[in-house]
């Protein structure tokens, strides 16, 4: 355990810089946005290479996926636009020194169609008139998760797909069509708790090894253990590693592609120079 150096753990004597100051305030006045990015990138990319019709598909596949929303994804680098409580739309100055997002909004919510977010389907219409907890998603971004992507993943979510399995296991060996206790128990558990089988939580990657060696050296490195390996299932594994990594790698390069057009359009000369490091660091 490393010794504690600080020494009022109540961080009160710590003050905001006027930067962070106000990416708090404008985080806090924002209400949280549906993004319907990747659901749409992943089922686009689904349906084109015939993943729904397949009863499984394989890890390549699944990092090919992958692969295809980072280099696709918007690179986002600063935001300027959300949308205060009542959904009012308000502008700001984003002034972060870290481009990249989880989604294409400022308070971006994610959702996944292959885990739980078909649960949202009967609210897409009301979800941002509810009194509580509600989010903000425009017309269009309803139409497109009701007509073009949920319905690609009714039977195609893990939690159907798990359910079926439990079926035809139970109609081979019993010969009666039930499905196993355990997705009994599944449906009986509170919502949130539901949710936990279905994602990957509370996990930290080791970020070590792509800060000191780079992920040009990580993938390198998966392809020569791929010629070397004389299992396929090995094989797979290796390329597939590198097929997500150049995902990361074209990321990053959006990035600073993105960082270098909002320069060039900057006329304050401390913003432009500071967007013109976040590029030369994510060209790096």
């Amino acid at each position: 355990m490393p010794e504690i150096t600080l020494d009022d753990l109540s961080l009160s004597s710590c003050k905001l810089t006027k930067r962070v100051s106000e990416l708090r305030d404008a985080y806090f006045k924002a209400m949280p946005e549906i993004c319907v990015e990747r659901p749409d990138l992943v089922t686009r990319f689904s349906r084109d290479h015939r993943f729904f019709e397949q009863k499984r598909i394989s890890v390549l596949d699944k990092a090919r996926l992958y692969r295809h929303v980072l280099e696709h994804r918007s690179p986002m680098v600063r935001h300027h636009r959300a949308y205060a409580k009542g959904m009012e739309p308000f502008e700001f100055k984003d002034t972060s020194l870290f481009a990249g997002s989880t989604t294409s909004k400022f308070k971006g919510v994610p959702i996944y169609p292959e885990f739980l977010a078909l649960s949202l389907w009967p609210e897409l219409w009301s979800i941002k008139k509810r009194a509580a907890n509600p989010f903000q998603i425009s017309d269009d971004e309803v139409a497109k998760l009701n007509f073009e992507i949920f319905p690609h993943w009714i039977n195609a979510n893990i939690t159907e797909l798990a359910r079926s399995r439990c079926f035809e296991k139970n109609l081979a060996e019993l010969g009666r069509k039930k499905y196993a206790p355990e997705m009994s128990l599944l449906e009986r558990l509170v919502f949130f708790i539901a949710s936990k089988p279905n994602c990957i939580s509370h996990t930290i990657p080791d970020f070590s090894q792509a800060i000191n060696v780079g992920l040009r050296s990580m993938i390198d490195d998966a392809e020569a253990k791929k010629l070397q390996s004389s299992d396929n299932a090995q094989k797979e594994f290796y390329e597939s590693l590198t097929e997500v990594l150049e995902g990361v790698v074209q990321y990053s390069n959006n990035l600073a592609v993105e960082a270098r057009r909002l320069a060039d359009g900057e006329s304050d000369a401390g913003t432009k120079q500071e967007l013109l490091d976040i590029a030369k660091i994510h060209e790096r």
